[in-house]
Order: structure tokens, then C-alpha cells, then sequence
């Protein structure tokens, strides 16, 4: 779900790992394998709120298994079935 991160260093000490797909959603710390998780963390906050708010979510996140029912604009379906013995 949130695969996509990108590291970089700040000054001698810090990791800095971002969430690109989210602006803003970045954490730090001396460990980078804890600032992954803190960043997903703060990535999945990010996400409900935005949900729990009403809000768009990018389309990365929206998992292709559920796309379909989320409504036809997501996963170009025209939401039209034939009629059995019409």
C-alpha cells in the first residue's frame, strides 16, 4: 500500500523519509528504518482523515480489488449489465 518511499540525510544524524503520492508527509529520525515506519504511520493518519472528512484520496492508495466498488468513475465500468432473455 505505501511502497513508495524516498530517503535522504539531514546533516550527520537524520533520516528523512517522505511519501511522495502525499505532500508533506514526511518523518525523521537517527534510525531509518524507523522513519519508514513512522512515515507510513503518519501516511495512514493522512488517509483516514482525509476519508473521514470526505475528501479525495490519490488513486495509488485506492487498492485495485476494492476499485470496483468504489463506482464505475474509478474503474471505467459504465455500470450497465444485459438483461437476461431481453
Amino acid at each position: 500500500m505505501i511502497s513508495e518511499l524516498v530517503f535522504h540525510r539531514e546533516g550527520c544524524e537524520w533520516w528523512v523519509c517522505e511519501v511522495p503520492s502525499l505532500p508533506g508527509c514526511a518523518a525523521r529520525s537517527v534510525d531509518r528504518a524507523i522513519a519508514a515506519r513512522a512515515s507510513r504511520v503518519l501516511a495512514l493518519r493522512v488517509l483516514a482523515d482525509r476519508l473521514e472528512n470526505g475528501e479525495l484520496i490519490p488513486e495509488a492508495f485506492i487498492p485495485t480489488v476494492y476499485a470496483g466498488a468504489l463506482g464505475p468513475a474509478l474503474d471505467g465500468d459504465s455500470g450497465t449489465r444485459p438483461v437476461k432473455g431481453a
